[in-house]
């Protein structure tokens, strides 16, 4: 008698800032056994770039764009910045010009993250330029902790001036609460961002579709010290460099 129907875990890859979807070019390569990925780009052009670029996989149902920001609450939020320079920002200020500003739809990561299963195994990439203080806030109180591998953060917030004291308050909740944060800083490793994020997924050799043992290099000591002069600089009260680009 089958007494009930084993569900098997799944492994997720979840890509906070698609931005031209360098993140999902890696977490779609056979190198990782991702079973579904979803990216979330709020700018509208960047999104359908993603979807053009991978549509194949968003035929199959293994990728998922989300054209809408990521917050802690369902709603609105303002994005400066066209993404032509590099980016774009929720950071008043942050960009050279804030002129070029467009309203997007926000969602809760806790609901997001609550739509999957106990058993599944959820990899999370953030790079949302400032967005990710709230972010982290609102997952150190996610009824399904035990569901985050992995996540790896990148605080552009200490690209502005004071908010190292915020990387810092966050960076203490996330210990509190026992998620697995790592910094961009200590894992983001390689000279191509498709080389970096490959360099954080070598922690996880779970997801590894390969045989052979991966080992994630080391951060050098010049990225380290860039990192902390960064933090140095925000604590202080001066924007870092590059981070006031043309929009």
């Amino acid at each position: 008698m089958i007494e009930g129907i084993v569900r098997m875990s799944r492994s997720i890859f979840v890509d906070i800032g698609g931005h031209f979807g360098q993140s999902v070019a890696v977490a779609l390569d056979g190198a990782w056994r991702f079973d579904e990925v979803h990216t979330f780009e709020p700018h509208p052009d960047y999104a359908r770039h993603i979807s053009e670029r991978f549509a194949d996989a968003v035929r199959n149902g293994r990728l998922t764009v989300h054209q809408v920001a990521v917050g802690d609450h369902d709603g609105e939020l303002q994005l400066f910045g066209d993404n032509a320079k590099g980016g774009a920002t929720i950071l008043p200020g942050a960009l050279s010009s804030d002129d070029i500003r467009v309203l997007v739809r926000s969602v809760d990561i806790n609901s997001f993250l609550g739509g999957f299963g106990a058993d599944d195994r959820i990899y999370v990439k953030l790079n949302c330029e400032g967005g990710e203080v709230a972010i982290l806030d609102r997952m150190s109180a996610f009824s399904g902790l035990a569901t985050l591998a992995g996540i790896v953060a990148d605080f552009d917030i200490s690209k502005s001036g004071f908010g190292y004291y915020e990387k810092r308050r966050v960076m203490r909740a996330i210990a509190k609460a026992g998620m697995p944060v790592m910094l961009a800083e200590a894992a983001m490793v390689g000279k191509t961002h498709a080389e970096r994020l490959t360099n954080w997924l070598k922690y996880y050799p779970e997801i590894s579709a390969g045989d052979a043992k991966q080992v994630p290099n080391r951060q050098r000591l010049k990225r380290r010290l860039k990192y902390m002069l960064r933090d140095v600089r925000s604590a202080i009260g001066f924007s870092g460099k590059g981070h006031r680009r043309r929009a």
